[in-house]
């Protein structure tokens, strides 16, 4: 058997095994289905490439039919791979107009695919069975690379927030698929590019579900594990002039109660939103509760603690004026500049001290 059919072939199985694995997490996350997708889409396209090439060889008129129809199985579903791939990474980051226009490169290739068994437009296979490129071959390979942008920008964005292996490990998903172009290009005889992009799929996998246990699967902040972790660093470390926030969420069983959990998660999302915008070139933000969040700042002075806190007040009252449910937040903070013998972890609970306590007065407040 040929040395590219035979790593196609383990490629196949390596995603099997990965969309076993995959299909244990989708009650826990149902966008994993959108990851479950893309690796189904590429068993095929790998599959149909295992058969195209011994159609390919066989050089028979009577497999026409069969090779026409597995190159419109081929281009049109090579975008659904990486459109698949936006809808697990980046779809909370778009409106339901945005979605709408993504789908509409990949209408046109599924079309351009069809139409290209009688025309030509992407694809000829000739009276003896033989395969050549499409005047219009790029369109497919264009809207395929667009939508991988899209994929590495909707990571990217979240680098800062990772640590330094986290960032390597996730460089190393994106650089496998474009290693797997460059060995096809020098070497055409190697059929490298799905089979690199199965490995690419199964690092993705890993590297969401490691993710998934540092990370708040709602907001996309750090969770509770991650802040009790990077809090026993920071303490071994003896950082100085560390300064905690944290924020309450006034009103979420309320919420709940009144118009649906579907309501409170945006309650619950949009204040993450707002908090990672104030603070992700400060410090690090964590969803540490239910309606808690918490942010660590490093080497952050008593003397910005005013302009920090405007900051996100402003913020706020931006984010309410686009809302029919407002975002009411308690706060509290404390700082530690390193110089007593006062603990991290203790300067930690006295900013959850100070939220209960701006908490308490924004309840006087209300009721009277």
């Amino acid at each position: 058997m040929n040395a590219a059919i035979e790593l196609n072939f383990m490629a196949v199985l390596l995603l099997v095994f990965t969309l076993s694995l995959s299909k244990r997490h989708l009650s826990r996350n149902p966008r994993y289905r959108y990851f479950m997708l893309s690796v189904t889409t590429t068993i095929i396209l790998l599959l149909s490439e295992i058969i195209s090439h011994f159609l390919l060889e066989l050089h028979v008129s009577s497999y026409i039919l069969p090779h026409r129809l597995l190159n419109v199985i081929g281009f049109g579903l090579s975008p659904c791979l990486t459109y698949f791939l936006i809808a697990y990474v980046n779809y909370p980051l778009f409106s339901p107009v945005m979605k709408k226009l993504l789908r509409i490169p990949l209408y046109v290739n599924a079309s351009l695919s069809v139409l290209s068994y009688w025309n030509g437009w992407l694809f000829f296979v000739d009276a003896s069975n033989r395969y050549t490129r499409g005047p219009f071959f790029g369109v497919t390979t264009f809207v395929t690379f667009a939508y991988f942008c899209i994929v590495v920008y909707g990571y990217a964005k979240g680098l800062k927030s990772y640590e330094l292996p986290e960032k390597g490990f996730f460089i190393s998903i994106i650089l496998l698929p474009l290693l797997g172009v460059l060995l096809q290009i020098v070497h055409p005889e190697i059929l490298a590019l799905w089979s690199s992009i199965a490995l690419s799929l199964l690092l993705f996998y890993i590297f969401s579900l490691e993710q998934s246990f540092s990370y708040d699967s709602l907001t996309g902040l750090r969770n509770r594990t991650t802040f009790i972790r990077d809090l026993s660093k920071a303490e071994k470390e003896h950082i100085k002039h560390s300064c905690f926030f944290v924020f309450d969420l006034n009103n979420l069983k309320k919420v709940n109660d009144l118009y649906g959990h579907a309501a409170g998660d945006d309650l619950i999302n949009s204040t993450a939103k707002v908090l990672y915008a104030c603070f992700n070139k400060k410090g690090y933000c964590y969803r540490v509760g239910g309606d808690e969040f918490c942010v660590m700042c490093k080497n952050l002075e008593k003397g910005r603690l005013a302009e920090v806190l405007s900051s996100f007040e402003l913020l706020l009252a931006q984010e309410n004026t686009r809302r029919n449910i407002p975002l009411e937040v308690a706060y509290g903070y404390a700082c530690n500049d390193g110089r007593g013998s006062t603990t991290l972890f203790q300067t930690y609970f006295e900013a959850d001290t100070a939220m209960y306590r701006h908490k308490a007065k924004y309840k006087q407040q209300t009721y009277r």
